[in-house]
């Protein structure tokens, strides 16, 4: 709306006498700059293929989560998620189908986290969720729901149907398996 009225206000200015444009030029530029700025920032923060989280961005709230956990005497379950024959599905029906697969396999992981759970998409065909105050219990229960609700995944796209999705989900524990964000990583 800034942009906009800003653009409107030019153009009257514009026709009144071309130098008052002049006066415009450092408000419209700190005005694009900003939409810009705000552009990049969505950018740097959700992933394009899958729309979670990216790798970085996931990394920087999960530290932040497991310090609370720390302080707070916490548990915190972190999930790593592999989607299975991904390579082959990207041979198969090429990169836009495999990508178009980890946006519905994303979707499906979104949809059995709860609200304070972290999901994003770590690197490649691996997706990883840190689910803060579980149990190892409620931690085994989110592994079979993502399981079967990407197993239930039937992805259309325009070079083939792909119905036959598996996950692989590895499973590490705070404070148990590691006390920082790289060894829960290695040990899921």
């Amino acid at each position: 709306a800034c942009a906009l009225s800003l653009g409107v206000l030019a153009a009257l200015m514009l026709a009144q006498h071309p130098a008052f444009l002049l006066l415009l030029l450092a408000p419209l530029l700190v005005v694009h700059r900003g939409v810009l700025l705000q552009q990049f920032e969505h950018a740097a923060r959700l992933d394009p293929v899958t729309g979670l989280h990216a790798s970085g961005f996931w990394r920087e709230l999960a530290d932040k989560r497991l310090d609370r956990a720390a302080r707070q005497g916490e548990f915190v379950g972190l999930l790593m998620v592999h989607v299975d024959g991904h390579k082959t599905v990207t041979r198969r029906l090429g990169a836009a189908a495999a990508d178009l697969v980890l946006r519905r396999v994303g979707e499906a992981v979104r949809a059995q986290t709860g609200a304070d759970d972290l999901a994003g998409r770590l690197a490649g065909e691996e997706v990883v969720v840190l689910a803060p105050a579980s149990s190892p219990a409620a931690a085994d229960r989110l592994i079979e729901r993502i399981r079967a609700a990407v197993r239930g995944l039937e992805v259309v796209t325009p070079a083939g149907v792909v119905d036959d999705l598996t996950v692989s989900i590895g499973a590490a524990h705070y404070p148990d398996n590691a006390a920082d964000l790289p060894g829960l990583l290695l040990a899921a």
